[in-house]
């Protein structure tokens, strides 16, 4: 028994204060995964050893990607005529910008792959795919000019397909706009 202890330590023969560790982590980690720093923890009581310091790794996510083990996923949005005419577009990668070609009569709901353009795989030099998923982007009507009504309905009517007279809103807006 210590019967004179120090202030500082209260004869515990340690003392707590903060200090910064550089720690490297390793690409391809993911939420949940625990890194171990051995001696790094609390020191022991009475001069003991160190113990280790367990970090709990949380990944942030990303605003517009969607992370699923080692691939990424994206959703692109592309227009009625972009689908049906093809195009390109520009895609922002993990590596990079690439420029993906999307060939006419493209469906909705379509994948593309780019390999190796996702994250590293842990304790691997391999990396995941980047996926992007095809959606239909769909304005609202009260987002088109009246041209671009005319020119679907007359789309409509060389398919041969029924549209609604647009109703209410429409008939308002042709009164007002002439």
């Amino acid at each position: 028994m210590v019967t004179d202890p120090c202030s500082q330590c209260r004869g515990e023969g340690r003392v707590e204060r903060d200090r910064k560790l550089k720690v490297t982590v390793p690409p391809g980690v993911d939420s949940g995964l625990r890194l171990r720093m051995r001696g790094e923890g609390e020191h022991g009581r009475r001069g003991g050893p160190a113990g280790d310091l367990d970090i709990n790794l949380k990944v942030t996510p990303h605003e517009y990607l969607e992370r699923e083990g080692a691939d990424v996923h994206q959703v692109v949005r592309l227009t009625f005529p972009q689908l049906v005419l093809g195009t390109q577009v520009e895609i922002k990668t993990l590596h990079g910008a690439e420029t993906v070609k999307v060939p006419g009569g493209t469906q909705p709901g379509h994948e593309f792959r780019l390999r190796n353009q996702g994250v590293q795989r842990l304790s691997s030099d391999r990396r995941g795919d980047h996926v992007l998923h095809v959606q239909l982007d769909v304005p609202q009507l009260k987002h088109l000019s009246d041209e671009q009504i005319d020119l679907l309905r007359q789309l409509s009517a060389l398919e041969g397909s029924h549209v609604a007279d647009g109703g209410v809103f429409e008939k308002v807006r042709k009164k007002l706009l002439g």
